[in-house]
Parts: C-alpha cells; structure tokens; sequence
C-alpha cells in the first residue's frame, strides 16, 4: 500500500498535468485565472475530496466559463462533466454568504436556477465543513459519484418540457 507521501506526491504530478491540459486549451480570462493558481478552498477540495473518491481528475474542469442567462461569462470554481451529465461543484465559504446583498444572493439564485435549466446540477460544498469534517464530504461525494455513474442524473421529464422551450443564448446548445 502507498504511504501518504507517495500519495500525495501522485495528487501532485496528476494535478500539474491536468492544469496544464487546461491551460493549453484555455484563452483569454480563464487562462488568467488558472495561471493565477488554485485558491486554497479549491486544493482543499481536490486534495481531500475529489482525488481520494475519483482517483483521477479527467473529467473535472477548472475555472470552467459558462454564460449567465444575459450572456455574461461566469467562470464555475470546478465543472464535472460527464457524458451527457453537467455537475456544477462549488465550495462555498461563509464569508463570502455573509458579505452578499440581497442583491447578490438574489442574482446567484436566479444563476443557478438557469443553469439547473440548462441541463446543471449543482453540488454546492461548505468551506467549513470541508476543514472540519472532509471524511462525510467524502462519503456524500462517493454516494454522488455512484449515482451520476449509473447515470442516475437525467432530467425529469417536467424539466425536459420546459428545457425544449427555452432561448439559449448564442453559442449554448442543448445536450
């Protein structure tokens, strides 16, 4: 079995040539951002979450730049794609919900309702319980990767009648 060392030292080596990947085929403002490097809410995620359920981070995208409902880019902390499945993950600090106008979370509600109608899930993570407890984030990220990988995430029919009927913006197409 690995020690930890060589574990981490794997976590690592997989995580600079999937940024790499990443920045070969970004431009522009993604490509500003992953060049500023990862936050430490973001590594605390891969490090302790996602690499000890997944193994590997093939299908998880960073900084991932999707449209708003007006048009506007809005840059996902990780999108997971997967096959015909869009998971939204994002690990939310309380601060940062502490600071918002009812303004901001008003317009954060209304984003992800647009992209949940876009074909989204979202996978929202606390900060906090991410540095307390990462073992149940771990748990509940097993018991998500089970589901999504039985393909357990389509939409429901309700959301596919209403999906057909809505105007994406230019450069969006259905999936």
């Amino acid at each position: 079995m690995e020690d930890r060392q060589e574990q981490e030292q794997r976590f690592e080596e997989a995580r600079l040539a999937w940024i790499q990947r990443h920045l070969r085929s970004s431009t522009k403002e993604r490509r500003r951002r992953l060049e500023q490097g990862q936050k430490e809410k973001d590594m605390l995620f891969l490090k302790e979450i996602w690499w000890p359920v997944f193994g590997q981070l093939d299908d998880l995208h960073p900084q991932y730049e999707v449209q708003d409902e007006k048009g506007a880019p809005v840059f996902l902390d990780f999108a997971w794609l997967q096959g015909n499945q869009y998971f939204h993950i994002a690990v939310k600090e309380f601060e940062t919900y502490a600071r918002q106008t009812e303004e901001e979370r008003n317009r954060e509600m209304m984003f992800n309702a647009y992209m949940t109608i876009c074909g989204y899930r979202m996978l929202p993570i606390a900060y906090d319980a991410l540095v307390e407890d990462p073992a149940e984030i771990r748990s509940l990220m097993a018991s998500f990767k089970e589901k999504a990988d039985q393909g357990k995430f389509g939409l429901f029919p309700s959301e596919r009648r209403v999906y057909r009927y809505i105007e994406l913006p230019q450069g969006w197409r259905r999936r």
